[in-house]
């Protein structure tokens, strides 16, 4: 059930940075939302917001295309990781709620990125 959520909440924020952002490239999220603020010169994306949205592309994929194990591309991409290839990794309540919350944020930068409504907390 928390491998859904976790899949549901990136394609919430992934269909809404595509569907509003003018970058039009194929590219993963993270990189999607960094792009599009680089070339909107809006602000850049902070490295540690940056890094959680490669931690949540990168989690997304393990569970829809590796049954949650822990690959040698998910070590490499991911900056802070602690797990080892072959490793299943863990969707806990903690990592449900940062998520949620890192989908929320991601989303009002997206929105500033368009609007005129700066991102808040």
């Amino acid at each position: 059930m928390r491998a859904l959520a976790v899949t549901l909440f990136h394609s919430a924020l992934d269909s809404y940075a595509r569907s509003v952002l003018p970058e039009r490239r194929k590219a993963s999220l993270p990189d999607l939302i960094d792009k599009s603020l680089r070339s909107a010169r809006a602000f850049t994306l902070d490295r540690r917001l940056y890094n959680a949205l490669v931690e949540f592309d990168a989690s997304r994929h393990l569970v829809v295309h590796n049954q949650g194990i822990v690959t040698d591309t998910y070590v490499s991409r991911v900056m802070d990781n602690r797990f080892l290839p072959g490793e299943l990794r863990p969707l806990d309540g903690q990592v449900l709620l940062k998520y949620t919350r890192l989908t929320w944020y991601a989303g009002l930068v997206v929105r500033h990125l368009t609007t005129d409504h700066p991102p808040s907390v």
